[in-house]
C-alpha cells in the first residue's frame, strides 16, 4: 500500500474529483454517495492521514468550500480536527443536543 499522504494534500485532488462527480450525480444524499463512490472507485483519494471518520472531513470541506449545503453532524468526530480542515471560512460544526 502505498505511504498515506497528509490529508491537506489530498483536499484539493477530492475535491477536484468532486467537481468532475456532482456533474453528472444530484440527489439529496449526495455526499453519502460521492464518500462511497471515493470508497469503490477512488480509494487513493482517501489514502490520507487523519484519525477520525474520512467521511466526515470529506463532507467538511465540501461543505466549507460552498460545493455542499448544510451541516456536517460531527458526533462522531474529532470536531477540533474538522475545524482544522475547513481553515479560516469561520465555520464551525453545529452544536447536537440530546
Amino acid at each position: 500500500m502505498a505511504k498515506p499522504k497528509l490529508w491537506r494534500e489530498s483536499k484539493s485532488a477530492v475535491l477536484q474529483e468532486w467537481d468532475a462527480w456532482s456533474k453528472l450525480n444530484s440527489d439529496d444524499d449526495c455526499s453519502r454517495r460521492f464518500f462511497e463512490y471515493l470508497q469503490t472507485e477512488r480509494p487513493d483519494l482517501l489514502n490520507f492521514n487523519y484519525p477520525g471518520d474520512r467521511g466526515m472531513i470529506v463532507q467538511a470541506w465540501l461543505t466549507s468550500t460552498g460545493r455542499l449545503d448544510g451541516q456536517i453532524n460531527s458526533t462522531s468526530t474529532d470536531r477540533r480536527l474538522v475545524q482544522l480542515s475547513v481553515g479560516k471560512t469561520g465555520y464551525r460544526p453545529r452544536q447536537h443536543s440530546a
